[in-house]
């Protein structure tokens, strides 16, 4: 482990899945950005970096739940596989591998509340048919700026210092016309400069599905795509970037992290998951910032973790930790005239739940992660809550009255 980082202040790199399995990286003028290193000293930050995370959905005007337009659950669930990955979180590893993974004390979270102090799920819908091209092109990325990518994008964007911005689209076009199914845009980049950081996903690799058993017809059920763009995003580079097998220097080098073994990237992977020999040792297939088989890339390394954390010293400060979300205290906040209601809200001891119709109730924590479901009947039920864990969940009601979420706030020994 290095005692010492270097920052990267330059990354661009948005992914194509040609196929489910097969992904390449954009053309050399704009993949290939000068990097400009600053040394620094580093001292470890051991803390938790909790951001929250608001995901833009340009749509068609599909209904909700259908094409582009995905649903709420569909982006919780993208929630969970970051969480999953990076806190190192075991769940579903009887898919994966997951050899000295590291947690990274990086976590994510539905923005609670939009730029304005309103309550929000951290998700806004805007259909973007009414821009040009928009409908068969999707957002655009083109050389020197150009593209529809600006005007689509300044449809919905929230403060980068408060936010993390996930645009989702139904098609994403590369500068040399490819089409891509994600992209991470960080600090230093033109992009980032402009005021569009954060990263682009095409809506098909959102969520996280493994058994196919919520319909979501993902083409990578883990979910694992996301977690690779917002490492780009936290300064990450790929595993085999430079395409070189000989590094003299791994802080400046490579992807510029030491735990990671150097590779060209010249062999195709083996979507098994299987080691592959590459430059006289080992591939990392098991690293996100890899390119590997769907099941494969599920850890984060030390180094990666320390060199995420370095970037959020250095250039994102600002943006972790906002308290906006422990100062939300109004269940009905979201939805006013829903018959459904929590209270107290804030709780200690004990909740009561009054809902008017018969309901689907599951419950998450602030990071996304379901914790369990239950069925109620019309009519009053308690939650004894002395156990929870202090802390913000949220709760989704499922009624013949359609889908709903809320909050609900947890404290310590009544305080």
């Amino acid at each position: 482990m290095k005692t010492s980082l270097y920052h990267v202040i330059a990354l661009i790199c948005m992914c194509i899945y040609t196929r489910v399995n097969s992904q390449s990286c954009l053309n050399k003028d704009i993949a290939d950005l000068p990097v400009l290193h600053t040394q620094h000293s580093f001292q470890k930050n051991t803390a938790v970096d909790t951001f929250d995370i608001v995901f833009h959905v340009l749509h068609r005007g599909e209904p909700v739940g259908s094409g582009g337009n995905i649903s709420d659950e569909q982006l919780l669930s993208a929630i969970t596989a970051l969480n999953r990955d990076f806190r190192a979180l075991p769940i579903h590893d009887s898919i994966s591998i997951r050899p000295n993974g590291a947690d990274t004390r990086i976590q994510f979270r539905m923005a609670c509340k939009d730029p304005n102090g309103n309550a929000t799920n951290g998700i806004v819908r805007i259909n973007a048919s009414g821009v040009a091209g928009f409908d068969s092109l999707g957002i655009q990325f083109r050389p020197a700026g150009g593209g529809n990518f600006t005007t689509i994008l300044n449809l919905s964007k929230w403060p980068m210092n408060k936010y993390i911005n996930i645009w989702v689209s139904h098609r994403i076009e590369k500068p040399d016309g490819g089409i891509t199914g994600g992209g991470g845009f960080g600090p230093g980049t033109p992009v980032f400069a402009n005021g569009f950081g954060g990263a682009y996903m095409n809506h098909r690799y959102v969520g996280c599905d493994p058994d196919s058993s919520l319909g979501y017809n993902i083409l990578n059920p883990y979910g694992r795509l996301i977690s690779h763009e917002v490492g780009h995003f936290l300064g990450l580079l790929h595993t085999f970037n430079g395409d070189t097998c000989f590094e003299t220097d791994c802080t400046t080098q490579g992807d510029q992290v030491c735990d990671t073994e150097p590779h060209s990237n010249s062999k195709p992977y083996d979507v098994s998951c299987n080691e592959t020999i590459e430059c006289g040792t080992r591939e990392p297939v098991e690293n996100i910032m890899n390119y590997s088989g769907i099941t494969c890339g599920s850890i984060f390394t030390a180094g990666q973790r320390d060199r995420m954390k370095t970037v959020i010293q250095t250039s994102l400060q600002a943006l972790p930790n906002q308290p906006a979300c422990n100062q939300v205290t109004s269940i009905n906040e979201w939805s006013i005239q829903y018959p459904f209601k929590l209270f107290p809200n804030p709780a200690s001891t004990q909740v009561t739940v009054e809902n008017s119709t018969d309901a689907e109730v599951s419950v998450y924590s602030s990071t996304g992660m379901l914790l369990f479901e239950q069925s109620m009947t019309a009519g009053k039920h308690h939650w004894q809550t002395d156990l929870w864990a202090p802390g913000m969940y949220i709760i989704r009601v499922k009624s013949p009255l359609g889908s709903r979420y809320f909050r609900l706030s947890v404290l310590q020994n009544g305080r």
